[in-house]
């Protein structure tokens, strides 16, 4: 459950990154303008926007859509608690 939380703050922060990238924050790939950060995920949101932005494009956003789906898909098992049924062995009758 905790690396469930995790895992969607880290989402969270991504997105929020992404939405307020800007190219006049210093980052990776630019040392910036000087004038205060706009993203609203502070110095280590800008880095990891320009990074993301950088390596993939605006395809990157593919990405976000696979992680949150893969969260989802977490979270509907631990839902449904599919982890304890896998660790238990299971009988079959013949």
């Amino acid at each position: 459950e905790l690396l469930l939380l995790l895992v969607f703050v880290a989402l969270v922060v991504w997105v929020v990154a992404l939405l307020t990238y800007s190219v006049n924050d210093p980052a990776w790939s630019t040392s910036g303008t000087g004038d205060a950060l706009h993203n609203r995920a502070g110095r280590l949101g800008a880095w990891i926007a320009d990074m993301s932005y950088f390596t993939l494009g605006y395809s990157v956003w593919w990405c976000v859509a696979l992680a949150l789906q893969t969260w989802l898909a977490a979270l509907a098992r631990r839902l449904r608690g599919d982890e304890l049924e896998q660790a238990a062995p299971q009988t079959v009758g013949l």
